[in-house]
């Protein structure tokens, strides 16, 4: 995702990484089943992130994680 030359996200498939004002990034996946599928998907995303920003030696401060669910009839 691109604004103007800028990159300010990333999507790969239903995931997607974008930069939000105050230098945060948010994740925004798919629904998951279960917490569990929630925090291995989250997992896998760290997994790739973390070597990026290890490479231009940023580190994040927190990992803040808020899970919205709702409930079906």
């Amino acid at each position: 995702m691109l604004d103007g030359t800028e990159i300010i996200g990333l999507k790969k498939l239903h995931n997607t990484i974008t930069l939000v004002p105050g230098c945060q990034f948010e994740l925004s996946m798919e629904p998951q089943a279960t917490v569990r599928e929630l925090k291995e998907n989250i997992e896998k995303i760290d997994s790739v992130i973390k070597p990026i920003l290890e490479e231009f030696e940023i580190t994040l401060l927190t990992h803040i994680q808020e899970a919205i669910a709702t409930l079906l009839s």
